[in-house]
């Protein structure tokens, strides 16, 4: 009873009141545009860097060639400038497990700035070379997953 009698006296908080209540669902409506629109930039990002390392994934998986003939330096530098350009329109949990993904695929474990895709390379032993393919195909995988 005593909050009705404050609105009643004192109008400017009933002003107040009506204006937040009146503007709730805009509020509520502006929310959900900003929500759809995050979704789908985290979409798109996701496609493009799947777009970019599909090529390489399938000319692997489905050819007879060694990986070091398609995991080139044209190839990385596609995939870094992908990883990196698309990475930012990422959730926090997603670009996470994309930069842990990219590094262990393209990066030596004990240096971390020195690419990797060189160890795909022909090694000169053919067991050497069909582990390398599966052990690409499993960390491209990997990293296409981390995104979708």
């Amino acid at each position: 009873m005593e909050f009705f009698t404050l609105i009643e006296n004192n109008l400017t908080f009933a002003a107040i009141g009506a204006i937040f209540v009146a503007t709730l669902p805009f509020a509520f409506k502006s929310g959900l545009i900003h929500y759809k629109e995050r979704r789908q930039r985290i979409q798109t990002a996701g496609a493009c860097i799947t777009a970019a390392f599909q090529p390489e994934l399938t000319a692997i998986s489905q050819g007879n060639d060694d990986c070091g003939h398609t995991l080139d330096t044209a190839a990385f530098l596609r995939h870094e400038a992908a990883v990196m350009a698309h990475s930012k329109n990422l959730g926090f949990v997603k670009r996470r497990r994309l930069h842990k993904a990219w590094k262990e695929l393209a990066y030596h474990s004990d240096k971390k700035y020195i690419p990797f895709y060189d160890t795909y390379a022909d090694c000169g032993s053919l067991d050497k070379r069909a582990k390398l393919k599966p052990l690409a195909i499993s960390r491209i995988q990997n990293l296409i997953s981390s995104v979708s």
